[in-house]
């Protein structure tokens, strides 16, 4: 069972999600024990899609984001905002 605000990433395509896509845990379930409602941020990073997803279906997410997903990120959000 996974735990709530738990970092987590896609092992396949789940919902038209792509595989690799990070995402946060908002719900677990003692009902459901295998299965976890996870937050994915859209391919235009502009909305959160809300999923109901199987654990085997999910690992454990990276806490500190690796090269590639910098590249995911800089690619789907607008960071030239930020810049100084």
């Amino acid at each position: 069972m996974r735990r709530e605000y738990e970092l987590v990433r896609l092992r396949r395509e789940v919902s038209g999600i792509p595989k690799g896509t990070m995402g946060t845990v908002v719900m677990v379930s003692a009902e459901f024990p295998s299965k976890s409602l996870v937050d994915f941020p859209d391919p235009e990073g502009k909305e959160i899609r809300v999923v109901s997803v199987e654990d085997s279906d999910l690992e454990e997410g990276e806490t500190t984001p690796t090269a590639e997903d910098l590249q995911i990120s800089a690619s789907v959000w607008d960071v030239s905002k930020y810049k100084e």
